[in-house]
This record gives C-alpha cells, sequence and structure tokens, in this order.
C-alpha cells in the first residue's frame, strides 16, 4: 500500500483510539479500539497496521499499537 495510504490508516486508527481513550479511559481503551478494528476494518486495513508496526512507525498511539498486537495474538493463538 502507498505512504499516503499508510499515514492515512493510521491516522484514522490513532483517531479511533484516542477518542476511546477519552471516552472509556485508558484501561479500557485498548479493547474497544481491538474490537472497532476487528469488526469494522477490512483484513487489509488490518494487514497494513500491523505491516505499520513491523517498520516501527513512530506517530502510532500507543493504544492503536497495542491493540493490533492484541489482534495479532489472537489470530495466532
Amino acid at each position: 500500500m502507498a505512504t499516503q495510504q499508510v499515514q492515512q490508516l493510521i491516522r484514522m486508527g490513532n483517531q479511533i483510539a484516542r477518542n476511546f481513550a477519552a471516552t472509556y479511559g485508558a484501561d479500557n481503551a485498548v479493547a474497544k479500539t481491538e474490537d472497532h478494528l476487528r469488526r469494522f476494518w477490512s483484513v487489509d486495513m488490518r494487514l497494513t497496521l500491523a505491516e505499520s508496526v513491523a517498520t516501527k512507525h513512530s506517530e502510532m498511539d500507543e493504544v492503536l499499537l497495542s491493540a493490533i498486537e492484541r489482534l495479532q495474538s489472537r489470530q495466532t493463538a
């Protein structure tokens, strides 16, 4: 996926994660973000975010990063 599209996915993911953190608190934000990504984002979108984690995108919110890691761990379990 082109870099601009990756940046857009990260930006959208960050917005979702930050909204959930503000609404539900930091403890619940990761689970809410993970659920949202799993339910509403396509597999390709989630895979692109996972690849972005591997390349260490520093602009990725910690809540988003944790949610992606949880998604990945559930897929391999």
